[in-house]
């Protein structure tokens, strides 16, 4: 099965391009070398041009193959393609409709890979995206593999990340600071200059002080972009913006006119770059020698205004006939590439940014790391030849990795102990210890754990043990069959990796693994190497058997008194963490010593139901987060540069804070005060019921300042206030208040005098009914 990538292969019909061609020497080389390959994808079916007939014509004329559709997939259904035989390639239908393909569902991987042996993925537009069709089918497959597109992209990114070259230079467009900031933190610490061309210009330029139009700011992303500018001038990163800009006249979109940065007039809109800008930029770029552009050239409404990004297409076209090393990222940025590139120049291009936005902010991309390997460039050489059929079991059986087996341990010709899913490592550890004459290995696919494996190995000093971060399931083979010693023993001390997941279970016993296991393991595990001397059997000695003496060994008695788990909880006897202790103390205190009332009165809350109204009226007047904001924000600007009326109201919403909220009662202004119980400490919060009450203020005390804090989008409040409501919601709200003065402001008197604790526990308790006991025997006696 081949997942192929649409926007390569539907259009684009270059084929000297060489994304195009890389995309069809996938399919072309594994259909003539025998295979019977599947095409799947997904495409946006608006036109009728793009329905699966029309498709399947289309790539039989680019593959120069005959391309026959399979009608009926759905989600627990897949054609039987069995019978099919191998001349002819076989498309699924489009899977952008189909929901379980968004959603990763499992069951739709399975019946989308069932009778699939090797997977290739040669989508990487879609790498950053988890797809049934990319990232679920790779469980139920032998192999997965990368394509040759793929493989290709992949260069390019790790190409990016590499500082091989200086002065490197980004140039940066598009806009969304907010959510590409962590990626300046990468670029920064390999690039020696920032060009800024879009409309992310306009942030990093209000966080340099100079004056820009309110309406072309983001004010969430203000902190960010300063970030941005400490961290260049950290690094020693030269930022470069644009000094002017054409732009155009609202009232009258055909009048365009020039203005700097610094100048721009109300009523005008930038649209593309200005010419002194261009100049700085070009003169920029002149000693670079490797330089990324990423993101377009785009302004407010400047779709028709390509001047500027034509511009800088040329100055690369020239840079790159002068030995500059350039990529491009972008789908609008590759196309103006294109049209201006001449043949002399050769630019690296990357058609999807999206999979290079989440690249940079270091995150890891779910399409790559289903796949095991990608395809070693090796195997172009035996395309049509007889040796791909051996190179491609070489293939599953997994790649070489180059292990200097004499630097790893002290005697590579003992024999090893593999252990796969070595987890913490402290079984191999010990195993390492006592048995110095084997070798260990473990294979553990968490790179953290492994890392304190190997500490634990140098700080050790341990010359027999090892371990590697891989999947063993793919790589087994590769490792092991390089060893040039025995394979004595292989352990999977784990198989189910997740035992709340019946789905899981036995994941780990892969085919693969199995028959790798079975090929390199030793007869009987105990074959002499080459070499080595005879072992002669020496007499049988009953070992002496070792005990432990911290446990003795007694027979289990289950008569009267005998092995029976005791009917006490034994609980309080258990040592528990020091936090556990402090919080049981924290509270056996309260309960032992008297509470005053002011203090006493904190745990008396508002009961469920109520409570319950409460929060539903305070979730309806919850305070609006960044991205509310931001939005409510442009509507504001788009509404006053249409000239439409403003409201300039603002919402209603619930108020925090406990210097906020104070001032508000003390002004008369605060309608309802509700009050966390479990405020530390509690001396921030004890005076405010008085002071609700002197002022006529309903109030309550409520369990939980998570609770309140999830109203206000925070991980805590001590405090919230109500100042006014909506008409529609002003009789469910008196309701509440009606109910909340009864049972807090008209009970106020009563809590004043109530005091709290003074519980004994029930040692003291049970002295004290002892001491009562005796006091009154003596009275009866003397009565008597």
């Amino acid at each position: 099965m081949v997942r192929f990538d649409s926007n390569i292969l539907l259009k684009k019909c270059d084929e000297k391009n060489q994304s195009v061609s890389n995309a069809v020497y996938t399919i072309k080389y594994l259909h003539e070398a025998g295979a019977k390959v599947i095409l799947v994808s997904d495409w946006i079916k608006n036109t009728p041009e793009l329905h699966i007939k029309p498709v399947t014509d289309f790539l039989s004329e680019v593959l120069q193959t005959q391309v026959v559709p399979v009608h009926g997939i759905s989600f627990n259904k897949l054609p039987k393609m069995n019978g099919i035989d191998k001349e002819n390639i076989h498309l699924l239908e489009n899977l952008s409709n189909i929901k379980e393909e968004v959603s990763n569902c499992l069951e739709f991987a399975r019946v989308l890979s069932s009778g699939v042996d090797i997977f290739v993925n040669d989508s990487f537009s879609n790498a950053h995206k988890v797809l049934a069709s990319t990232v679920g089918v790779t469980r139920f497959c032998y192999a997965s593999l990368a394509g040759f597109h793929f493989e290709e992209r992949l260069c390019l990114l790790k190409n990016l990340a590499e500082a091989s070259r200086k002065p490197y230079v980004a140039i940066i467009g598009g806009g969304n600071l907010y959510d590409k900031a962590t990626s300046f933190q990468f670029l920064a610490s390999r690039c020696q200059g920032f060009v800024f061309v879009g409309m992310m210009s306009f942030q990093v330029m209000h966080a340099l002080g100079v004056s820009v139009p309110c309406n072309l700011v983001d004010h969430n992303a203000f902190n960010d972009a300063l970030d941005i500018v400490r961290l260049a001038r950290d690094r020693n990163v030269q930022i470069l913006y644009p000094k002017d800009f054409w732009c155009r006249k609202k009232c009258d979109p055909k009048q365009l006119q020039v203005f700097p940065s610094h100048g721009i007039l109300d009523g005008w809109v930038p649209v593309d770059l200005g010419p002194l800008s261009l100049d700085e930029i070009g003169s920029m770029l002149t000693n670079c020698k490797k330089l990324i552009w990423i993101g377009p050239v785009k302004f407010v409404d400047s779709s028709k205004y390509t001047n500027g990004a034509s511009k800088i297409a040329r100055i690369l076209d020239q840079l790159s006939q002068n030995n500059c090393e350039i990529i491009v990222v972008g789908t609008m940025a590759s196309k103006l590439v294109r049209q201006e590139k001449s043949s002399l120049s050769f630019i690296n291009i990357i058609e999807n940014a999206s999979v290079v936005w989440e690249f940079l902010k270091g995150r890891k991309l779910p399409g790559v790391m289903a796949v095991d390997r990608v395809r070693p460039n090796i195997l172009k050489t035996f395309y049509f030849s007889k040796l791909y059929y051996v190179l491609l079991i070489y293939i599953l059986q997994g790649y070489p990795f180059e292990i200097n087996w004499n630097s790893i341990y002290s005697d590579p010709a003992q024999s090893l102990v593999v252990d796969i899913g070595s987890g913490n490592g402290l079984f191999l550890l010990e195993m390492a210890r006592r048995r110095q004459d084997l070798n260990f290995l473990g294979l553990e696919i968490n790179e953290k754990l492994v890392l304190r494996c190997l500490d634990s190995i140098h700080q050790f000093g341990i010359e027999n043990g090892y371990f590697v971060a891989t999947n063993a399931t793919s790589t087994f083979h590769s490792i092991v069959s390089t060893y040039p010693g025995e394979l004595v023993l292989v352990s999977i001390q784990c198989p189910n990796p997740d035992f709340n997941k019946p789905e899981h279970r036995w994941r780990m016993l892969q085919r693969s693994l199995i028959e790798a296991v079975v090929n390199l393991l030793a007869p009987n595990g105990k074959a002499p190497k080459r070499g080595a001397k005879p072992v002669v059997a020496a007499a049988k000695k009953k070992p002496e058997k070792v005990t432990n003496p911290l446990f003795e060994k007694r027979p289990k008695q289950f008569g009267i008194g005998g092995a029976l788990p005791p009917k006490r909880d034994l609980t309080r006897f258990v040592k528990w963490p020091k936090t556990v202790q402090i919080q049981r103390k924290k509270r056996i205190l309260k309960q032992r010593l008297k509470v005053p009332p002011a203090l006493n009165q904190f745990t008396k809350t508002l009961d469920k139901n109520l409570a319950t109204n409460l929060f539903k009226m305070l979730l309806k007047y919850r305070p609006e987060d960044k991205a509310e904001k931001k939005e409510r924000l442009l509507k504001r600007a788009q509404a006053e540069a249409d000239g439409k009326p403003v409201e300039a109201r603002k919402p209603i919403v619930v108020k925090y804070g406990l210097n906020h909220v104070t001032y508000l009662i003390e002004q008369n202004k605060a309608q309802l005060v509700v009050i966390a119980h479990d405020v530390d400490p509690i001396e921030l919060v004890v005076w405010l019921p008085a002071l609700c009450r002197k002022m006529e203020i309903p109030y309550c005390i409520v369990k939980g300042k998570a609770r309140l804090g999830t109203v206000v989008h925070k991980k805590t409040a001590s405090v919230l206030c109500l100042t006014t409501v909506k008409n529609e919601d002003k009789l469910e709200f008196s309701r509440i208040l009606e109910a909340i003065k009864a049972n807090f402001n008209d009970k106020y008197d009563e809590y004043r005098k109530k005091w709290g604790g003074g519980i004994m526990g029930s040692k003291s308790q049970a002295k004290t009914r002892a001491k009562e006991k005796l006091l009154a025997k003596e009275a009866a006696q003397r009565m008597s």
